[in-house]
């Protein structure tokens, strides 16, 4: 918000609309560091907040449902640890990928919550549809051939999803979506009847 209060500011400054649109072409650069992850493109963790906080309240307003994904790499510290640090970066990279394809805007919007760790807030309200999105996701991702020094190896992912219509914040809403992740993974990466229903109905 205050860059854009500077932006009008020097733009109304410049009669020249060419030195007025130099001006709004820096102020939307610096605006889309702001919100944006530097390594994948993605939106970042203060962005996401802020997106979750506003789909909080069109909840309170009778938005029937907000599903949140939250997703990480498996095993990362061990791709990491056996392989370098440097394919670690190729997969957080090559997921953000995939994110930025299948996450249109009219499905939602991908955010890296930190390190290994990204996030789906859906403006879809068909669970059904989420679900397909996620799964896409995750197949084509444990499909992508990683090399590392001739040797190629494979990176799988997970995910929880939850509804955040009724949570109090956005420290709970990422709370709920966390929980169906660490879920999940204690089932041992099996979806099964994972995502019908919540642990706080």
């Amino acid at each position: 918000e205050a860059i854009t209060n500077i932006t009008d500011q020097l733009a109304t400054g410049y009669e020249d609309s060419s030195e007025s649109n130099f001006v709004m072409d820096i102020i939307h650069q610096l605006d889309a560091v702001s919100t944006r992850d530097s390594m994948t493109g993605l939106y970042n963790k203060a962005y996401l907040q802020k997106s979750v906080e506003t789909a909080l309240a069109e909840a309170g307003e009778g938005r029937a449902h907000v599903y949140m994904a939250m997703i990480d790499i498996d095993h990362f510290k061990q791709v990491n640890d056996r392989y370098g640090h440097a394919c670690g970066d190729i997969a957080i990279r090559e997921l953000a990928s995939l994110l930025q394809s299948y996450v249109t805007p009219s499905i939602g919007e991908s955010a890296r919550y930190g390190g290994d760790e990204f996030a789906v807030l859906f403006h879809a309200e068909d669970k059904q549809q989420c679900i397909q999105v996620m799964e896409r996701i995750r197949r084509e991702m444990g499909e992508i051939p990683f090399r590392s020094e001739g040797t190629e190896y494979h990176v799988t992912i997970s995910y929880g999803i939850d509804d955040i219509a009724g949570a109090r914040d956005y420290r709970e809403a990422v709370e709920w979506a966390d929980s169906r992740l660490y879920i999940y993974k204690r089932r041992g990466r099996r979806l099964q009847n994972l995502h019908q229903g919540t642990d706080h109905d």
